[in-house]
């Protein structure tokens, strides 16, 4: 993921775009990204999406603690990668703020 970040950085670059610029608008969508996944992993799997399934779709899927626990430690890694991001992005920006 690292390496085609800054791929197209320097390709920006080239271009004449600056290329920190460029690298942090990416890892700022990658962040975000990270973070919508993370909340569809949670949202889907409580118990009142299961519901809903059930009543509007007529689903046969029942609650399960064991999958929402799953649900739930995938979400705190995608978080967790998310924060990583928005941090690296934060610390971009002042670095170019600073050193420029």
């Amino acid at each position: 993921m690292m390496c085609g970040n800054l791929t197209v950085a320097f390709l920006a670059s080239l271009i004449g775009f600056a290329p920190i610029g460029i690298f942090g608008d990416i890892l700022l969508v990658e962040a975000a990204a990270l973070f919508i996944i993370a909340g569809i992993f949670d949202l889907g799997s409580s118990i009142g999406t299961t519901q809903f399934k059930k009543v509007v779709l007529s689903s046969k899927e029942e609650f399960s603690p064991g999958k929402r626990d799953k649900a739930e430690q995938h979400t705190i890694v995608l978080f967790i990668a998310g924060s990583i991001l928005f941090a690296e992005t934060i610390l971009l920006a002042l670095f170019d703020l600073f050193l420029r």
